[in-house]
């Protein structure tokens, strides 16, 4: 199976992800699994969970995540147009503003 390829940026080379077929579409999933199909940290796939966005539950000792909740959470965060990027900050100082 060939690894998923992106661009590399900081939370790539930080995170690898797991290569995944293109038809994936489990029932369950695991943090690793799901953290690799949202292209998402551990960490905020587990923050995720405790937070109560991903519902989830241990399978022995392998805590699996309902794929369903991943997919609703999706659908939410593409019909809400969020993003990565960071609202715009303050405006720009004109010349004239930064002299008075």
């Amino acid at each position: 199976m060939e690894p998923i390829k992106c661009r590399p940026t900081a939370e790539t080379e930080n995170y690898p992800f797991l290569p995944l077929p293109p038809d994936f579409d489990p029932t369950d999933a695991t943090a690793d699994e799901v953290a690799s199909y949202r292209r998402e940290s551990r960490w905020t796939v587990h923050k995720k969970v405790r937070e109560g966005v991903y519902q989830s539950y241990l399978d022995g000792r392998i805590r699996k995540i309902i794929f369903a909740s991943v997919k609703a959470d999706r659908e939410r965060a593409m019909s809400a147009k969020l993003t990565a990027k960071r609202p715009p900050g303050r405006r720009c100082q004109t010349q004239r503003e930064a002299v008075a």
